[in-house]
C-alpha cells in the first residue's frame, strides 16, 4: 500500500510539473464531470425562478392598476398583493440559496488550482512522511481516523 500511494503522488506531481495546463484540465474534467449536471439544473431552476419573479412584479402592477381603476375592491387588492408578496419572498429565498450553490461550484475550481500547485512540491519525494500524509488528508478534506 505504501508503495502504491508513494507512486501515485510521484506520478501526479510529475504531471503537474511537466504539463501543468493539461494536469489542471484533467482535474477540472473530473470535478466538472461530477458537478456539471447539477450546475446545469441549478442554472435552469434559477432562470425559471427569476422569470416567475418578473411575472409576479407585472402581476402586482396590474393588480394595483385594477384597484386604482375601481375594478378591484380594497379587500381583494390586499388579498392578492399579500399572496404575490409571499410567493415573491419564497422565490427570492430560493434564488439566494441556488446562487450560493453556484458560488460553491466556482470554489471547486479554486480548490483544483490550489491542489495542482500543492502537488508540485512532492515531485521529488522518496518516502512518505507523516507530514506528507497529513497534508494529503487536509487537501482531500478527509478526516484522519
Amino acid at each position: 500500500m505504501y508503495e502504491v500511494v508513494l507512486a501515485d503522488i510521484e506520478q501526479h506531481a510529475k504531471k503537474a510539473i511537466d504539463n501543468p495546463e493539461s494536469f489542471y484540465k484533467e482535474l477540472m474534467k473530473k470535478v466538472e464531470g461530477r458537478s456539471s449536471k447539477d450546475t446545469i439544473e441549478v442554472i435552469k431552476e434559477l432562470e425559471t425562478l427569476k422569470s416567475r419573479n418578473a411575472e409576479l412584479d407585472k402581476m402586482f402592477v396590474s393588480t394595483y392598476e385594477d384597484k386604482s381603476k375601481g375594478i378591484l375592491s380594497e379587500k381583494r387588492f390586499l388579498m392578492l398583493s399579500e399572496s404575490i408578496e409571499k410567493e415573491q419572498s419564497d422565490i427570492l429565498g430560493k434564488i439566494a440559496t441556488l446562487e450560493k450553490r453556484l458560488e460553491g461550484a466556482g470554489s471547486k475550481a479554486r480548490k483544483v488550482e490550489e491542489f495542482a500547485q500543492e502537488i508540485r512540491q512532492y515531485a521529488e519525494i522518496t518516502e512518505l512522511t507523516d507530514e506528507i500524509l497529513h497534508a494529503a488528508y487536509k487537501e482531500l478534506g478527509v478526516s484522519e481516523a
